[in-house]
C-alpha cells in the first residue's frame, strides 16, 4: 500500500514537473525565436539601410562628378571660342 502511495506521488510529480518543464522550455523557446527573430530583422534592414545610402551617395557622388566637368569644359571653349573671336577681330582689324 504504501509503495501504491509513493508511486503515485512519484508520477504525480513526474508529470507535474514534465508540464513545467515543456511550458518553461517552449516558452524560452519562442521567446529566443522571436528575439533573435528581431534581431536579425534589424540586422539585415541595417544592413540594406546601409548599401543603399551608400549606393545613393556614390551615384551623386559621380553625377556632382561629370556635371561639375561637364560645365567646366562647357566655360574652356567658351572661353577659348572669344579668346580666338577676338583675336582675329583685333587681327582683321589691325590688317585691314
Amino acid at each position: 500500500m504504501l509503495l501504491l502511495i509513493l508511486l503515485h506521488y512519484y508520477y504525480y510529480y513526474y508529470y507535474y514537473y514534465s508540464y513545467y518543464y515543456n511550458y518553461y522550455y517552449y516558452y524560452y523557446y519562442y521567446y529566443y525565436y522571436y528575439y533573435y527573430s528581431y534581431y536579425y530583422y534589424f540586422y539585415y534592414y541595417y544592413y540594406y539601410y546601409y548599401y543603399y545610402y551608400y549606393y545613393y551617395y556614390y551615384y551623386y557622388y559621380y553625377y556632382y562628378y561629370y556635371y561639375y566637368y561637364y560645365y567646366y569644359y562647357y566655360y574652356y571653349y567658351y572661353y577659348y571660342y572669344y579668346y580666338y573671336y577676338y583675336y582675329y577681330y583685333y587681327y582683321y582689324y589691325f590688317y585691314f
